[in-house]
């Protein structure tokens, strides 16, 4: 599950991998969390880069629910 959740969440390693050239060559290391950096900060659409902010938390959530629900075992008392 946190491995999930660090894999959407992923940010400093692809910027750290090419700084000047962000997204790589035909945005091929283009992340959401780049994406959601770029938008906010590279072309200072707030409003554009805080709704594709929600839609990544209620994906996590709904990914984390989904495995939260087949992945736990079940313990009999």
């Amino acid at each position: 599950m946190t491995g999930t959740i660090s894999y959407l969440q992923l940010f400093t390693q692809v910027v750290n991998l090419n700084f000047t050239d962000q997204g790589g060559p035909l945005g091929s290391t283009m992340t959401v969390a780049l994406y959601i950096y770029q938008m906010a900060f590279g072309r200072f659409e707030m409003g554009y880069a805080s709704a594709v902010t929600v839609v990544l938390f209620a994906l996590i959530l709904l990914i984390t629910v989904i495995q939260l629900k087949f992945l736990t075992r079940r313990y009999d008392v």
